[in-house]
């Protein structure tokens, strides 16, 4: 897709954002959807500038927190938005691997759903507080 089309197909999401909005609520399934849908948009065809990033990084960090507090953490959006922030804070730190926080390299797939990182002893992993929950 070129950037106009790009840019053309980000405005109408936005738009298309405000009314769920409207109609539905923010929480909506179809509104945390499209949110995501935008911010994945921005973040594989229309962040131009690290700024752009970290506008895209900001709005998937809160299409992140909402799916998790509608969804739960095993929820499959969850974890789809929970890579593309991975991706999305990646990219602003490709450049200086440094700057990757540690929990991010020690993100390992546990299976069925849960996300987990190496800890040390005497923390808990998002995944062992999600189970202790239950």
């Amino acid at each position: 897709m070129h950037n106009f089309e790009h840019a053309e197909a980000c405005v109408l999401t936005r738009k298309t954002i405000s009314a769920a909005v409207l109609e539905l609520g923010e929480d909506h399934e179809t509104t945390l959807l499209l949110r995501h849908q935008l911010c994945q948009g921005l973040i594989r065809g229309g962040a131009q500038t690290r700024d752009d990033i970290a506008d895209a990084l900001e709005s998937i960090i809160d299409a992140f927190k909402r799916f998790q507090r509608v969804f739960g953490v095993s929820h499959p959006h969850t974890n789809a938005a929970w890579l593309d922030l991975l991706y999305t804070r990646n990219m602003l730190t490709e450049d200086e691997p440094e700057k990757i926080p540690q929990h991010v390299k020690d993100l390992k797939w546990r299976g069925s759903g849960k996300w987990s990182t190496t800890t040390r002893v005497g923390e808990s992993s998002r995944a062992d507080a999600e189970d202790e929950s239950r």
